[in-house]
């Protein structure tokens, strides 16, 4: 009767032991994960930051310079929204001006080729249609032009892969009334934004 019962303690001793110790692993390993997770999106919202920043900073490069020209070759279309879009030279090669939106446009269109990232460039009254915002980005431009957040980010799903997605404001700078100028901004105006998409499956 005795060893039955030291047995039974024994018993009670191991399953408390080894629940208590469970217990105790599942939330050293709660709070690993989500530490780690918390790195890795602080991480990838610093990388969407910067390359936010890299985009708008060779935007306004552009803009500064008023457009930059580029040889005109098979495939190279010229910007519709311009006034006198092409020039050509005295030995008769043609050039095109290539403005901030066009430049935005085809270096997304190589870091898709890529696989790194993207991003996108728009307005609600934009010049050029295809820069209509999507649900995300009239949300964004509004919170922006309403100065209630200074950006914004989510995670979503981009064609079957799991994005980071983060948008900021342009502000429009007097470089930009060049082109922009009928649509009535003055600098400083929110002019529209641009969102990155950070791939974060890996």
């Amino acid at each position: 009767m005795l060893s039955l019962i030291k047995s039974r303690i024994s018993l009670k001793y191991v399953l408390v032991t080894a629940g208590t110790t469970f217990f105790i692993f599942a939330l050293v390993y709660l709070f690993v994960s989500r530490t780690l997770e918390n790195h890795i999106l602080e991480q990838v919202q610093k990388q969407a930051i910067i390359l936010h920043k890299q985009i708008v900073l060779t935007r306004q490069w552009v803009s500064d310079q008023n457009h930059v020209l580029v040889r005109k070759t098979a495939g190279k279309h010229s910007d519709p929204f311009l006034q006198d879009p092409d020039i050509t030279d005295t030995l008769g090669r043609t050039y095109t001006k290539i403005t901030p939106s066009i430049i935005t446009r085809e270096l997304s269109g190589y870091a898709m080729k890529s696989g790194a990232y993207s991003f996108n460039i728009t307005n609600i009254n934009g010049l050029n249609p295809a820069n209509k915002p999507d649900e995300f980005e009239t949300m964004a431009i509004d919170l922006f032009k309403t100065g209630k957040a200074p950006d914004v980010s989510r995670i979503e799903k981009r064609n079957g892969t799991t994005v980071f997605r983060y948008a900021a404001p342009l502000i429009v700078t007097g470089s930009c009334l060049s082109c922009h100028g009928k649509q009535h901004l003055v600098p400083g105006d929110v002019g529209g934004c641009i969102s990155v998409y950070v791939p974060m499956d890996r």
